[in-house]
């Protein structure tokens, strides 16, 4: 019964995993098209780290090819890309 519920655990805990990894390539290809959109060249995300303001906007700096750094600010429906 013991090997089971280990098993159980280490399966649900894998997939919890496998959801954050998909869930990540997802933003990544989202943030990607955005900034394509705008007019820069963006081949690979490499990190994506999002704020959240409730009153004002949210903003999201995105590392691209480990050399490009962007901010890309939410707001109003729309979104506007930086190059920092």
């Amino acid at each position: 019964m013991i090997k089971i519920t280990v098993l159980c655990l280490f399966l649900t805990s894998f997939s919890v995993v496998a959801t954050d990894v998909r869930a990540s390539q997802v933003e990544a290809e989202q943030v990607q098209a955005m900034i394509r959109h705008a007019g820069y060249e963006c081949d690979r995300v490499d990190h994506v780290k999002t704020d959240i303001s409730w009153f004002f906007e949210t903003t999201s700096n995105v590392v691209c090819d480990k050399v490009f750094r962007f901010i890309l600010r939410y707001k109003r429906g729309g979104v506007s890309v930086e190059v920092e």
